[in-house]
């Protein structure tokens, strides 16, 4: 991924725009205590002392397969082919328009969860989300970008 020299200069644009995204989301979920994570509804709720403290929109943004080095992203899951057109898909459109390899790969090579995470900033940064939700499971890590309100 850090040899696509195109993705790497659109990263070089959006640090500014990155950093501040995560220090929004760091000071709106500093304290909580618990997360819960509601894919079928596209929410995300983090808890302060047992009380919702912020319940975000979530999109989910790819999925980082650490034991075969591979990102899958949220337009090549089954059932995608359907779905509503989201905040997130400006992320693709971007490496469209751009050339951007590793924005359009259906399964570009992701070495390191380094890597992953800044990709998934990346592109929640460029849909103007306010922060990036990181759920590990089982051999990979699910990113979302979270919304302060719903679309649409």
């Amino acid at each position: 991924m850090l040899e696509d020299q195109k993705l790497m200069r659109l990263v070089n644009t959006q640090r500014d725009a990155m950093t501040s995204m995560m220090r929004e989301f760091e000071s709106r979920t500093h304290g909580c205590d618990r997360v819960a994570v509601d894919a079928e509804r596209a929410r995300i709720t983090y808890f302060q002392g047992g009380l919702v403290h912020w319940d975000a929109c979530a999109e989910l943004i790819g999925i980082f397969m650490t034991d075969i080095e591979r990102w899958r992203w949220w337009w090549v899951l089954p059932g995608t082919e359907t779905a509503k057109k989201q905040r997130i898909d400006v992320a693709f459109a971007t490496g469209k328009d751009g050339g951007v390899h590793t924005l359009t790969a259906r399964n570009p090579s992701v070495s390191t969860e380094n890597e992953a995470r800044l990709l998934a900033r990346l592109c929640a940064s460029l849909a103007a989300a306010h922060g990036v939700h990181a759920e590990s499971g089982h051999d990979r890590v699910t990113y979302y970008a979270l919304f302060q309100e719903s679309a649409g």
